[in-house]
């Protein structure tokens, strides 16, 4: 899991926080990135930010640079709650990481799912419209 903010960013889509439970995710300029980010300074695939046992680890990809807490890094290094991550004219913080590993998914899920219905009720409906269209798209490859 993976939490970051954004403070600044040209892509008006990325203003505020974003979470994946993926263990890594690519940054970059192209819609193949786990986080695209609409700006002409940054590579196709920039930064890759990946979980593990000793941390989040950050790497730039091919020849992305990038700044941790303003100081200019190429390569890869070790990040912390609250380090300060610049890319192009787009900065975030780091909020939270965990290494998770999943070893019983549909738990997790049913997990996860609560917890967002009681947070966002709203959020049933559109969990229900999903699982309708799932069903019926599994149907339909029957046929």
């Amino acid at each position: 899991m993976i939490t970051i903010e954004f403070q600044f960013t040209s892509d008006e889509d990325l203003k505020g926080s974003y979470t994946t439970y993926k263990r890594k995710i690519t940054l970059g300029h192209s819609s193949r990135c786990d986080l695209p980010i609409e700006d002409s300074q940054l590579i196709d695939e920039h930064l890759v930010l990946q979980t593990s046992k000793e941390g989040l680890i950050c790497s730039s990809i091919g020849q992305g640079k990038y700044l941790v807490n303003g100081k200019s890094i190429v390569g890869t290094l070790l990040l912390k709650k609250g380090d300060q991550v610049s890319l192009g004219s787009s900065s975030f913080n780091i909020v939270d990481f965990q290494d998770v590993e999943v070893e019983n998914t549909s738990e997790f899920m049913k997990d996860k799912y609560k917890e967002l219905v009681t947070s966002e009720p709203d959020l049933a409906d559109v969990f229900d419209v999903i699982k309708f269209e799932l069903i019926e798209a599994e149907r339909s490859k029957d046929v």
